[in-house]
């Protein structure tokens, strides 16, 4: 099963140095963002007073377990993953406003050097609008961890979050297989993109980045070609030799900022007049995305499906055609859709 998990820039540093070591960060319980972590109401204090009364009753037991709780959840570690990487709330909360990336892990893997001695359980978060019951005859039972570190309310259902939950916090190793992919946002500056391509190097993984599908509130991901990721591995994206070069690769990273749409009549006029200028043969519609203040990708299609894209600066009146090789990288426009 691939589960994920979205990252912001504040901690790429610390990140890449634990991606590099095959390495996850377990949580200990108490630095979780939610405050009501580890929340119950228990009935096993009540049932010790209603009790101990009564000779025959040895409370003893209840009490050492009710103290075992408390110090049980200062030794557990948490590692919080999600079933989806394409929840618009996590990309915007967890990854930085689409600034971050969201890595993609296989979770029987992960989870593979913790299983004997038994270390690790994975479970399904519940999302309940009551805090849990905990009852005796939850004690030594899974319902005892899962109603402690895998419930929560439902205001976090669209996380559909899944959890690692050890034995102890902090820093856990995982085969490196394990680790399947990473996935850009559609904000990540290129600067951010090189660094972690170049730290990890090393690692076998696909890339991916996320971007807007067109007419609709739907994210997906797409895959960057290897010939894009050795790019940046040669560094060809910073080559002050090869402006053309550079201007394509940043065009690849810039597309998904917007989605596409027909240019309306007055653009239409103004494109082609800057078009006619560059002597560049108009194509009748123009399909474009504004991608800054004074810049536009557009496509054109002069044979029916067959796109041409270019770089248009309509403060310059100056237009760059974008390369065969990465026109092939652009996702089309759609026009029956």
């Amino acid at each position: 099963m691939k589960v994920y998990k979205y990252r912001s820039l504040s901690t790429l540093d610390r990140d890449l140095k634990i991606l590099k070591r095959n390495q996850i960060y377990a949580t200990p319980v108490k630095e979780l963002n939610d405050p009501f972590e580890a929340s119950c109401n228990e009935v096993i204090s009540k049932l010790v007073i209603d009790l101990n009364p009564f000779p025959s009753f040895e409370s003893s037991q209840l009490i050492k377990t009710m103290e075992d709780l408390s110090a049980h959840k200062d030794k557990i570690g948490v590692y919080s993953l999600s079933k989806i990487y394409t929840d618009q709330l996590l990309w915007a909360l967890y990854s930085e406003s689409y600034k971050g990336y969201c890595i993609e892990y296989d979770i029987e893997k992960l989870k593979s050097n913790y299983l004997s001695p038994k270390i690790v359980d994975q479970y399904i978060v519940k999302y309940e609008p009551e805090i849990p019951i905990l009852t005796p005859e939850d004690i030594g039972q899974p319902t005892f961890i899962e109603k402690l570190y895998a419930t929560k309310s439902p205001r976090w259902i669209d996380e559909e979050e899944i959890r690692l939950i050890f034995n102890s916090p902090y820093l856990k190793e995982y085969p490196a297989d394990a680790l399947c992919s990473i996935c850009f946002g559609m904000r990540m500056p290129p600067k951010e993109r090189r660094k972690i391509i170049h730290s990890i190097k090393n690692l076998d993984i696909v890339y991916y980045e996320i971007y807007m599908v067109s007419n609709s509130y739907k994210l997906e991901r797409r895959k960057i070609s290897k010939d894009i990721i050795e790019g940046y591995l040669k560094g060809k994206c910073l080559s002050k030799t090869d402006k053309s070069n550079q201007t394509d690769n940043l065009i690849l990273e810039k597309q998904f900022l917007a989605n596409w749409r027909l240019a309306v009549k007055e653009e239409n006029i103004s494109l082609g007049r800057i078009m006619i200028q560059n002597n560049i043969p108009g194509c009748g519609e123009y399909y474009l995305k504004r991608i800054s203040v004074f810049e536009y990708l557009v496509a054109c299609a002069p044979e029916l499906n067959n796109w041409v894209y270019y770089l248009l600066n309509i403060k310059e009146n100056r237009v760059h055609q974008i390369s065969l090789t990465i026109s092939k990288e652009i996702e089309p426009p759609r026009p029956n859709i």
